[in-house]
């Protein structure tokens, strides 16, 4: 189905054609939306919009995920791949713990169509805006976003194995030149930085597993009073190093890493933040677990390949004044931590 040609009727009309031959969908699903459109436009994802689905004989609505498999060359393995890890995913639930994400009803690579559970509850960026002045709930979100990750690396699995890194630091070095303005030449020192680490750290291979590909606050929902997570929208999921989804979440402006340091500073180590604390207790079972050094390269090559961008919009006058000093201000909490993670690969 073509990108325009998504409407709540067209969809539908589509499932109901589909559910004469799947009985996982029901015969009386009523469809409404789109709730969200995102348009293929040169990024990664391709062409999908959401919608809902209704029906008196389930007890929970429907999350159905149209995706113009035409909008880009490989729109159509993109879907396969989420398909196949909501399938893997819900094999390995246990009776002890809520899924790691929502109940698959159907997956047709010939329409286009994902149909699974919709997700009711808060999401975790909400979370921390609610709690904005009260620390030790914000932690909590973070403990159980660290939880929620180990147990996808547990049931997927792990392995140690080499990775190549060339290919994400010529992506960042075409992303300084084309928008870094007066700061390329200071982005361009920490790319050096990000260069001269991996010679460092070629004895350290990395750990392996499944990435999510967009591990954020805003994917993350929280399923109950005990704080267990369930996540959507897997973002072209592959084996990848567990670091660069760690690298994603800390950095994510809602966790607020960043906000006690400053570059030059007597400021504690990023490791010894609040935030890698609760996130550690999650992940590995305890506060204190030192951050593999892959982590920290990781970190600086994000944030690196986001400054250029966060400068380019606070610079951009057909932006609102409070938008272009909102970037400025992140610009500002970006480069502090690319100093810091800079100086501790240059150790």
């Amino acid at each position: 189905m073509k990108f325009h040609e998504m409407t709540s009727q067209a969809v539908e009309n589509q499932l109901n054609s589909l559910q004469a031959v799947n009985p996982a969908l029901p015969d009386d699903l009523r469809v409404s939306g789109p709730v969200h459109a995102n348009p293929h436009n040169g990024g990664p994802h391709p062409a999908t919009k959401i919608f809902r689905g209704a029906s008196s004989s389930l007890p929970y609505d429907l999350a159905i995920k149209a995706v113009d498999t035409d909008s880009k060359p490989d729109a159509g393995l993109w879907f396969e791949r989420e398909a196949d890890v909501l399938r893997q995913l819900e094999k390995n639930q246990t009776p002890d713990h809520p899924g790691l994400t929502a109940r698959l009803h159907l997956a047709d690579a010939a329409s286009g169509l994902l149909v699974t559970e919709w997700l009711e509850g808060r999401n975790l960026r909400k979370h921390f805006y609610l709690n904005m002045f009260r620390e030790h709930r914000r932690n909590a979100g973070i403990t159980a976003a660290g939880r929620w990750l180990s147990r996808l690396h547990d049931s997927w699995g792990r392995e140690t194995v080499s990775f190549d890194t060339s290919e994400f630091v010529r992506d960042i070095h075409t992303r300084i030149l084309a928008n870094s303005g007066n700061r390329q030449d200071r982005h361009l020192k920490y790319l050096e930085v990000l260069q001269a680490a991996v010679l460092k750290l070629a004895d350290e291979p990395n750990i392996v597993s499944l990435q999510h590909g967009d591990f954020s606050p805003n994917n993350l929902v929280i399923a109950n009073d005990q704080m267990d997570l369930r996540s959507f929208d897997f973002s072209n999921p592959a084996a990848a190093p567990i670091e660069i989804d760690i690298a994603h979440f800390i950095l994510n402006r809602t966790v607020k890493l960043g906000t006690r340091l400053r570059a030059g500073s007597t400021s504690d180590p990023w490791q010894q933040t609040p935030q890698w604390q609760a996130f550690s207790l999650g992940y590995f079972g305890v506060p204190d677990h030192p951050p593999g050094r892959w982590l920290s390269w990781y970190a600086l090559r994000t944030l690196l390949a986001r400054a250029p961008f966060l400068n380019l919009f606070s610079q951009d006058s057909s932006r609102s004044r409070i938008v272009r000093f909102d970037r400025r201000k992140e610009l500002r909490r970006v480069e502090s931590l690319i100093a810091i993670l800079a100086e501790d690969l240059g150790r």
